[in-house]
């Protein structure tokens, strides 16, 4: 819970002290939070009920994201390996690695082919040009998530 926030579903109203205790990453100035504060100062006593009472919910939601990410993370475990590899394909990370292993499995034997996992994965072909000559008609994510899995990628029929 964002310190200025809990502070204002405290009691307090003085946009200097709540200025105070915000995040130091905030790129907001002091002058800028005091003026954004401002209207802590009539805030009446309900709404501020109403704000603990949405930061409280706020904080349970995220500790059960917390176990869930747990026990997720137990549960592939033994996919230790395929979760990291696929987590290195551009624009992916471990929570999407970990969720498509999940979906297909460690082995993407959920498809009967590379060109059904590149259809579900939303991959299109792609044009590897250089000097308007073309290497390769498969996009670069389509390809690196296929060798994560360790799938050939299709190939395109020319024509």
């Amino acid at each position: 819970m964002p310190a200025h926030v809990a502070g204002t579903s405290r009691g307090e109203t003085n946009p200097l002290a709540l200025a105070a205790l915000a995040n130091r990453r905030l790129r907001a100035t002091e002058a800028q939070l005091c003026d954004a504060l401002g209207a802590c100062t009539e805030l009446h006593a309900v709404y501020r009920r109403l704000l603990k009472m949405t930061l409280e919910e706020l904080q349970l939601i995220e500790q059960q994201m917390d176990k869930l990410e747990q026990e997720i993370a137990a549960l592939l475990r033994q996919h230790e390996d395929a979760v990291k590899q696929l987590a290195e394909v551009p624009g992916l990370g471990v929570d999407s690695a970990q969720q498509i292993i999940a979906e297909v499995g460690a082995t993407a034997a959920t498809f009967a082919s590379a060109k059904n996992l590149a259809s579900w994965v939303g991959a299109c072909p792609g044009d590897q040009e250089s000097g308007e000559v073309s290497y390769s008609h498969r996009s670069p994510r389509e390809v690196a998530i296929c060798d994560a899995f360790s799938i050939k990628p299709p190939t395109l029929r020319s024509g």
